[in-house]
This record gives structure tokens, sequence and C-alpha cells, in this order.
């Protein structure tokens, strides 16, 4: 998990040198959502990622954002893709075949 954290880091650093802070419309593109997305999920109380606000502005820090990215990379290899087969379905019942 380091190593995928430290590589997209080093990934968002090497597109944006020198920045560690990012605009709405900045970080709603490297996660890969519309900025009007983070706008509303903000506005709802429910944040993807947490905001930093500079006067009025909401800035998002690289490091959040990098948490963000690995979370989402490691949350994805996770997931069943169609329906559980009858074996585990049964497995899950405490029934053996």
């Amino acid at each position: 998990m380091d190593k995928l954290n430290e590589r997209i880091r080093a990934e968002v650093v090497a597109l944006h040198p020198g920045v560690f802070n990012f605009d709405r419309a900045t970080a709603a593109r490297i996660i890969g959502v519309s900025a009007g997305h983070l706008r509303n999920c903000e506005w709802a109380g429910q944040p993807i990622i947490p905001t930093v606000k500079i006067g009025a502005k909401p800035l998002y820090q690289l490091v959040d954002l990098v948490d963000f990215l690995v979370a989402q990379r490691t949350a994805n290899g996770q997931k069943m893709r169609g329906a559980r087969t009858k074996k585990e379905r049964l497995e899950s019942a405490g029934r053996v075949i």
C-alpha cells in the first residue's frame, strides 16, 4: 500500500509540480469527477475529499487527494462482479455442498 501511495503521489506531483493545494476544478480532474459533483457533495454535507477553506475558496490538499485515490484503487480490486454462485450462496448460509 505504501508503494501505491508513493507512486500515485509521484504521478500527481509530476503533473502539477510545486502545487500542494488544488482548486475544485483541478481536484475534480485528478480524481475523475466533475467540479459540480464535488460542490454538490460538499453542499450536502458529505464531501468526497476534505477541504481547507482560504477565505471563501475551498482548496483540496495533495495528501487528501492521494489518500482518496489510493482508497479507490484498493477498493476497486475487492469488488465482486456478477451474481454469487450457488456454491457461494450455500456456504454463506452455513450449508455444506
